[in-house]
């Protein structure tokens, strides 16, 4: 059987399982394979595994929800319960925080280093604004 025919078989048992609601973006290759989904009823597009999208109901999606990463991790829900184990950063980037950085005549990588953001980003920026 060929791809196209998997894909086909596959989009009609997504069709079974959400009435029509969600898309398979590429084209289906294995049920273990992480495939975009996009979903017409929330606007959503999602990575999902197709064993996990025609699974068990906790592993399918829902609508509004948040669903999952590029790797077919699932997010069922937002949780804050692991927000204490990770690192807090010493000074949060803002907006407001970059541009009195530039205003007051920061380099580059003076701003890359307090900041903690990608020096080509901040290169890219000052070039955008005529400032190198």
């Amino acid at each position: 059987m060929d791809y196209y025919n998997k894909h086909q078989l596959y989009q009609k048992a997504l069709d079974t399982k959400y009435d029509g609601r969600v898309i398979a973006k590429p084209s289906y290759l294995n049920p273990r394979a992480v495939i975009l989904h996009w979903c017409s009823e929330c606007d959503t597009e999602f990575y999902g595994r197709p064993s996990k999208m025609l699974g068990k109901d906790h592993e399918r999606h829902n609508c509004f929800m948040p669903y999952g990463d590029s790797r077919g991790h699932q997010f069922l829900s937002i949780s804050t319960a692991n927000n204490s184990r990770k690192k807090k950063k010493k000074d949060e980037v803002t907006s407001e925080r970059f541009y009195e950085m530039v205003i007051n005549d920061y380099t580059p990588q003076e701003i890359s280093k307090a900041l903690d953001i990608a020096l080509p980003l901040v290169k890219d920026y000052f070039k955008t604004e005529g400032l190198l």
